[in-house]
């Protein structure tokens, strides 16, 4: 075993939340700039494994009798790590996890600590794994973590590309064009699953206004692939409003992602949407330029926002 850091992405769901659990295609890309960092350091002093989460300033042992409910998703990822992928040491290591991510935000926190910790751990145990194989791993942990996904998250943040993506299938990477995104944080935790289950009952009781609603999504997600493949920056931000229409039709915006979606429209973007479940967490606008951009990103702190960042898709 060796000493070693890796990280993962965050991500944004350009297009298709919700309507991807339904067989419907969606539109990620990565945050290159927004990670989650997981480092292995070797201590032959270390007796019991230790586990340190810097954010949530916890720090514990591998085999302690309990873990903060905080920190179970690590765990569960050691676990299968040790269970699936490659034996771990029972001593002598320490594994040490931070982020830039907010959690429970629709960036894709969960995914990108799972996977930061499989990189990691697997680098320092000096063993290779595949894209498929990670792709596959950190989607049993997403199922853990969030019950029913559709697989988007850890797929776009295993590859680091854009992609089009649809269950059950392979995803289609997206060669984009060079463009510039807003993102804007409520500042209201939101849990993907929860969410995802809202929808759900939602759905039992209309079903075919859903679908139909889901079709029309899927369809914008096609569009929106070719739009960023063509750097198309104006018919991107017109698929956004759209699809953020819809997404209200099936109630999972909120009066605070609504008011961040007219900030950033006010203020020069292209167009503006929920990214992730919705119900809280963050949005996600185009823009013509970097200068713009910025200005944007700083209204949508006037505008309430607890944080915003801009991010250049290349």
């Amino acid at each position: 075993m060796i000493s070693t850091h890796a990280s993962a992405s965050a991500k944004i769901i350009l297009f298709g939340e919700h309507a991807v659990v339904y067989g419907q295609p969606a539109v990620a890309i990565p945050i290159q700039d927004v990670r989650t960092s997981a480092a292995i350091s070797i201590d032959a002093a270390v007796a019991d494994p230790v586990i340190e989460a810097k954010d949530l300033k916890i720090e514990t042992t591998l085999s302690a009798a309990s873990h903060p409910e905080s920190i179970g998703h690590i765990i569960k990822t050691i676990q299968l790590i040790h269970d699936k992928i490659v034996k771990l040491p029972k001593s002598g290591w320490r594994l040490t996890i931070w982020s830039k991510i907010p959690i429970e935000r629709g960036l894709g926190s969960s995914a990108a600590t799972s996977i930061a910790i499989i990189r990691a751990l697997t680098k320092a145990m000096m063993k290779v794994i595949a894209p498929r194989e990670l792709i596959n791993y950190s989607f049993e942990l997403e199922k853990i973590h969030h019950g029913t996904p559709s697989g988007i998250d850890n797929t776009v943040i295993s590859l680091e590309k854009p992609i089009l993506f649809r269950k059950d299938r392979e995803p289609s990477p997206i060669h984009p064009g060079s463009m510039f995104f807003i993102v804007g944080d409520t500042g209201i935790s939101k849990k993907t699953g929860d969410v995802v289950a809202q929808v759900a009952a939602a759905r039992n009781s209309n079903q075919e206004q859903f679908d139909r609603i889901f079709t029309q999504i899927g369809q914008i997600a096609r569009d929106g692939a070719l739009a960023l493949k063509d750097g198309d920056a104006k018919k991107l931000g017109k698929l956004m409003d759209e699809n953020q229409n819809l997404l209200q039709r099936i109630g999972v915006s909120s009066p605070e992602l609504e008011n961040l979606v007219n900030a950033a429209t006010m203020r020069g973007a292209l167009g503006a949407k929920l990214c992730g479940a919705g119900k809280g967490g963050c949005m996600v606008a185009v823009a013509k330029d970097g200068v713009t951009a910025e200005n944007i990103a700083a209204d949508l702190l006037k505008a309430g926002a607890v944080r915003s960042f801009t991010t250049k898709l290349k």
